[in-house]
């Protein structure tokens, strides 16, 4: 009886320390490491680093162009800036329709029920009154969303469909480090 109990005991510690090991990922690729680890890999991937837009980002995001699931897209990464550490990373579709935005919507939730399951998913409403959803991945969270640029001249198609993917460890570890300002 020791013995089950003991046993029982280290495969529970095991599993702890395994779940704290993991980290949420983007494009297959965990959402932990510096900025340079983490560049390389999306890289490697295919994606191509946005040097210029990048540039023009508030410091612990890099802007990035690439194929996520499927379609070509706009990527956003973010990191802690003083530990360089990966908490974060976006995509976005942009110069869509309001249409085409909420159907970019419902394939993303399409796809990301299909992954995680439909009682993982939580419905919102954003300051707007359009929907939004967020998934909780056990590691993570992934809020998506659209949003509408009016300074576009480009009506109708100056909408676009986000998700955002946040690991749930470094972005306390991060939230922490700004907390340590104040």
């Amino acid at each position: 009886m020791k013995k089950a109990f003991l046993l029982l005991l280290m495969s529970l510690f095991s599993l702890v320390l395994f779940a704290q090991t993991e980290h949420m990922k983007f494009a297959g690729i965990p959402l932990t490491g510096s900025i340079e680890q983490f560049q390389k890999k999306l890289i490697a991937k295919g994606f191509r680093l946005k040097a210029k837009i990048s540039k023009l980002l508030p410091v612990g995001t890099r802007s990035f162009i690439g194929t996520f699931a499927g379609k070509k897209g706009n990527i956003a990464v973010y990191y802690d800036p003083d530990t360089k550490t990966v908490y974060g990373a976006k995509v976005f579709y942009d110069d869509l329709s309001d249409d085409m935005a909420k159907e970019e919507m419902d394939n993303l939730r399409s796809i990301l029920s299909a992954k995680y399951g439909e009682d993982n998913i939580t419905d919102g409403i954003d300051k707007s009154d359009r929907k939004t959803f967020t998934v909780d991945t056990g590691l993570g969270s992934i809020y998506c969303y659209m949003l509408v640029d009016e300074s576009l001249n480009n009506y109708p198609y100056n909408w676009s469909a986000h998700a955002e993917f946040t690991d749930y460890r470094n972005g306390i570890n991060h939230r922490s480090n700004i907390m340590d300002d104040f």
